[in-house]
């Protein structure tokens, strides 16, 4: 008979793959291949629009656990994604000398394939979950995704300042991260090493360390918390996030307050709300409205940083197959920061046109 593994283990390896393609099921060990294809398309005005053009990409990847023993249950995630809306011209490889010899590299521009997440751990009945390697921090994995719930790719997760490799407060590489659910409460921590990588990226040699908690107040209803405290070389940086959120599986709202103190960069400050607020039919119709709104000081100026709105609707066929329709307005004008451009003084100003977005996704 299979052993029942933990609550938390199975959260984990069953969130956002309903549909995975099973390849080992037996008493102890369970395989899962995922995957998604996306072909979406921005629409707007190509000379004002920041994202004009196609968003087209694949993802790819499997989760595994295999139960160790009645205590302790091993686990593994990896997830891969192809980018795809370049044109065949540019699918091209760089010619690259290194120490006399001329190798073939891909270009920035062309198709690229780059990991998403990496990471294994153990999960201690009735203690918790144990992982480490390239995951979701403890800040967005808490709280922060409460809000990025937007229909289509880009439209959400933009202002509270948990991007990617941003202090492992969402997606990032060397995490150290704890997991325990305790009844209606859920509590992390987890902390991002320094590493001295080749490419430039925003946790270039930075450290940082989260704490988050979340409680489930009434059924459907929780309130969360999350405190990031980081280092950028000797200076100290901070995110703070609480957040709300009520999800029935018809309705769902969230909101989501963040405060941030060199965060962003060095003397950047901010503040930043996300909202969502959406509906879903028994008919496979959902309906979804998002509002993102960053607030950043700069030398004591203030200024708007991602500003924008978003209304979407989205038929699902079935729990794989859907397609979608996104519309943001970016209430910003050209005096403002740009919303996909590095802060600080001397950022090339952009208008930033309304646009929208089309999509249709398959997910296994």
């Amino acid at each position: 008979m299979v052993k029942r593994l933990s609550l938390v283990a199975l959260a984990v390896f069953a969130a956002g793959n309903a549909n995975a393609i099973q390849v080992i099921k037996d008493a102890k060990n369970d395989v899962q291949v995922t995957g998604m294809a996306y072909a979406g398309h921005y629409f707007g005005d190509s000379k004002d629009s920041e994202a004009y053009g196609s968003s087209t990409f694949a993802r790819f990847g499997a989760k595994a656990q295999t139960e160790i023993n009645d205590q302790l249950t091993a686990v593994g995630t990896y997830e891969a994604q192809l980018k795809l809306n370049d044109a065949d011209s540019e699918q091209k490889k760089d010619s690259i000398t290194v120490g006399g010899e001329t190798y073939d590299g891909s270009t920035a521009n062309g198709t690229n394939v780059r990991t998403r997440y990496i990471f294994g751990g153990v999960d201690a009945k009735d203690i918790g979950l144990f992982t480490f390697g390239r995951q979701n921090g403890a800040a967005f994995a808490t709280v922060g995704n409460w809000s990025d719930v937007a229909l289509t790719d880009g439209y959400s997760a933009n202002a509270l300042g948990t991007g990617p490799d941003m202090f492992g407060t969402q997606r990032g590489s060397d995490i150290l991260k704890y997991t325990g659910v305790f009844g209606p409460a859920t509590v992390a921590a987890s902390h991002k090493f320094s590493t001295a990588r080749d490419t430039e990226t925003e946790d270039k040699d930075n450290s940082a360390s989260t704490l988050a908690a979340s409680y489930e107040v009434i059924k459907n209803f929780s309130l969360g918390t999350a405190y990031t405290d980081g280092n950028r070389g000797d200076e100290s940086v901070d995110l703070w996030l609480a957040g709300a959120k009520y999800d029935d599986k018809a309705v769902y709202a969230a909101l989501v307050y963040a405060n941030g103190t060199d965060f962003l960069k060095s003397g950047v400050d901010h503040t930043a709300y996300e909202a969502a607020l959406g509906y879903t039919f028994v008919n496979g119709i959902s309906l979804m409205t998002t509002w993102e709104k960053q607030r950043v000081e700069q030398n004591g100026s203030k200024k708007d940083g991602y500003n924008a709105y978003t209304f979407g609707a989205k038929y699902a066929f079935t729990k794989a197959l859907s397609v979608a329709a996104e519309y943001r307005v970016n209430d910003r004008n050209k005096e403002d920061y740009g919303a996909f451009t590095e802060y600080g003084a001397g950022v090339t100003k952009v208008d930033s046109g309304d646009d929208f977005q089309v999509a249709v996704k398959y997910m296994f």
